[in-house]
């Protein structure tokens, strides 16, 4: 991270150039520091299952808090992505068995 970073009220440091919604996420406290600037810098952006790997799919965890958050951020970027994008990704993060059918179901919530 460059100098010109500013501190946090944790006092460590944030990219100055990190979009709000990432900055929201540590403003509301839903995720640690550490999991957003890991996520930050591990961009592309990582799937649900890589990202927080203790949360199983059924779990409330992806229905408030910060799984919430994060999904609805992933679901943004997600659909943002061309289609030929979208296919390397898939390709690149095959959804396991638990998370079947979680793409497809990202995409459809951008068609409502």
């Amino acid at each position: 991270m460059s100098k010109e970073s500013y501190d946090n009220e944790e006092n460590q440091l944030v990219p100055p150039e990190m979009p709000e919604r990432w900055r929201e996420m540590l403003e509301t406290q839903r995720f640690s520091f550490q999991q957003v600037i890991r996520a930050w810098e591990s961009r592309p952006l990582s799937p649900p299952w890589v990202m927080f790997p203790e949360i199983p799919r059924s779990s409330i965890g992806w229905r408030m808090g910060g799984g919430e958050t994060y999904l609805a951020y992933f679901g943004d970027r997600y659909r943002a992505m061309p289609s030929m994008e979208r296919l390397e990704y898939r390709a690149t993060y095959p959804e396991p068995e638990e998370w079947q059918g979680f793409y497809q179901i990202t995409e459809d919530q951008g068609s409502r």
